[in-house]
């Protein structure tokens, strides 16, 4: 338990993708924001390092979803613009 990471931290992937937010038991768990390397991102509510709960996805074409995401898909009430 005590080499995981709990609390707020930053974590950046070998391929250049950044989490930063809120982590439980060494997954991204609470809110938080993930930076892809290639340019899109997802600002909002993590359980067991899946997207879940509200939050807003953001493409490099300035296209984005905001919505509901449930175990790391979109589901339930959303939008794309």
């Amino acid at each position: 338990d005590n080499d995981q990471a709990h609390g707020h931290g930053r974590f950046v992937h070998l391929d250049g993708d950044i989490y930063e937010g809120q982590w439980h038991r060494d997954k991204a768990h609470g809110k938080g924001k993930y930076i892809f390397h290639a340019g899109s991102a997802y600002v909002g509510e993590w359980r067991e390092d899946l997207q879940h709960g509200e939050g807003e996805e953001t493409w490099p074409d300035g296209s984005r979803y905001s919505g509901q995401y449930c175990k790391g898909v979109k589901s339930g009430i959303g939008s794309f613009s």
